[in-house]
């Protein structure tokens, strides 16, 4: 597809530089009721400028209609998955509010610690009481 690519393009090429060397005479063009005498290689070089402005432009459209596909399929994945982390969230007790502590916590459970007789309170990333110091 490349090379297709790059041949269509020297071709193209080709043939405005063939346009514009084979065409050395006069031309009156009329734009907006005036009268303009051109050499006729302009018209060639106009009309690359237009394909180029055009061509600039489908890019664009292509590149803005690609990015607002994609920022759309995007919204959607996170809205479902925030609805199901939602339902997640509310089928699955609270587990602060269902273990509720125990009378009788040791100072360790009173300071934010984990004690064996409070498993609700127990962190994972708690690294437990500090070993005492060697002399």
């Amino acid at each position: 597809m490349v090379l297709i690519g790059l041949l269509l393009i020297a071709v193209a090429v080709a043939a405005a530089i063939i346009l514009i060397v084979q065409n050395d005479g006069t031309i009156v063009l009329h734009v907006f009721n005036s009268d303009y005498d051109v050499k006729a290689y302009w018209l060639a070089i106009a009309g690359l400028a237009i394909m180029a402005v055009l061509t600039l432009g489908l890019w664009a459209l292509r590149v803005g209609t690609a990015h607002r596909v994609r920022r759309r399929r995007e919204r959607r994945e996170l809205l479902r998955e925030n609805r199901r982390l939602s339902e997640q969230a509310a089928a699955t007790p609270d587990p602060a509010t269902s273990a509720p502590l125990r009378r009788g916590t040791t100072d360790q459970a009173a300071a934010g610690g984990a004690t064996a007789t409070e498993p609700g309170r127990f962190r994972a990333d708690d690294p437990g009481p500090m070993p005492p110091a060697r002399s």
